[in-house]
C-alpha cells in the first residue's frame, strides 16, 4: 500500500473554512479513484491544523518531513499586511515558506496555493509570487471557490501522479501546425 501525505492550510473563517472542508470532500473522491489504482491500494491522508491540536512546532514538522503535497488555500480579503505583522512566524504563509523552502531542500512537499482573489485584488500579492518562483511552481487563482475546486482536481490529479509507481508520464501535446484563421483547400 502507498500512502500519501496532504497537508491542507489556510484561512479559519467561516467561507475558507467551507472550502477546506470541499477540498478534503475531493480528496476522498481521488482517493475512491486511485483504490486499486494498477492493482495497488494508494491511500491519501489528509491533515491540518486540528490533527495536531494547534500545536504548531509539530504541523510545522509535519511539513517538513512527512508531508507529500502540501495545499495552501488564501482567500484575498484575509491577505493583508496587518495579518502578517500580527502572525509573523505562524500563520498560512509561514507554513507556505516552510513548505517551500523545505521542496527545495528535500524534494517534497509538492505545493499548491490556491488563492481566491476579490474585486480590489486580481491575483496573489507578491509575497505569495515570490515564494513560488523560487520553487518553480504557479498558482491556483479564481474568483469562486467552486471554480479553484474543480482547477485543484485537475493539478492534484497530475501531481498525485508522481507519487505513483510506474505512472506513465503525463503526456505532452504537440503543438498543433494550424493556427485560428488557416483555410483549409
Amino acid at each position: 500500500m502507498y500512502g500519501i501525505k496532504v497537508f491542507l492550510a489556510g484561512s479559519t473563517k467561516e467561507n475558507a473554512q467551507r472550502n477546506r472542508n470541499n477540498i478534503r470532500i475531493l480528496l476522498s473522491r481521488l482517493q475512491n479513484r486511485l483504490w486499486g489504482f494498477k492493482k495497488e491500494q494508494i491511500a491519501l491522508y489528509v491533515h491540518d491544523y486540528k490533527d495536531f491540536e494547534s500545536r504548531q512546532a509539530e504541523y510545522n514538522n509535519f511539513i517538513q518531513s512527512q508531508s507529500d503535497i502540501f495545499i495552501a488555500l488564501v482567500d484575498a480579503k484575509y491577505d493583508t499586511k496587518e495579518l502578517i505583522e500580527k502572525e509573523e512566524g505562524k500563520g498560512t504563509y509561514a507554513e507556505f515558506q516552510l513548505a517551500c523552502r523545505s521542496f527545495i531542500e528535500n524534494g517534497k512537499p509538492e505545493v499548491i496555493l490556491l488563492y481566491k482573489t476579490d474585486k480590489e485584488r486580481k491575483r496573489p500579492s507578491k509575497r505569495w509570487l515570490t515564494e513560488l518562483e523560487r520553487i518553480g511552481k504557479y498558482a491556483i487563482h479564481d474568483t469562486k471557490y467552486h471554480l479553484l475546486n474543480s482547477r485543484l482536481e485537475n493539478e492534484l490529479s497530475t501531481t498525485i501522479c508522481k507519487f505513483l509507481p510506474d505512472a506513465p508520464e503525463p503526456t505532452q501535446v504537440t503543438p498543433s501546425q494550424y493556427k485560428i484563421g488557416d483555410v483549409y483547400e
